[in-house]
């Protein structure tokens, strides 16, 4: 398992419910349309992804606001 230097407040449980609380944005990850578990995996990682890419770009702007 890779260790991180940062959790948010909360901790790594915290962390993960947020996660899934902003996945259920995506109807179809909540609906799981897809019948392969493949294909859903897949999609749950996508979206995890584009999460963190978020996430990451909205910390690095307030570091460049100064905030």
């Amino acid at each position: 398992m890779t260790q991180f230097a940062y959790w948010p407040p909360g901790g790594r449980d915290a962390s993960r419910s947020q996660v899934i609380v902003r996945s259920k944005h995506w109807r179809g990850l909540v609906m799981r349309t897809d019948k392969l578990a493949t294909v859903y995996q897949a999609a749950l990682h996508l979206a995890a992804i584009l999460i963190w890419l978020r996430e990451q770009s909205v910390s690095t702007s307030e570091l460049r606001c100064g905030r």
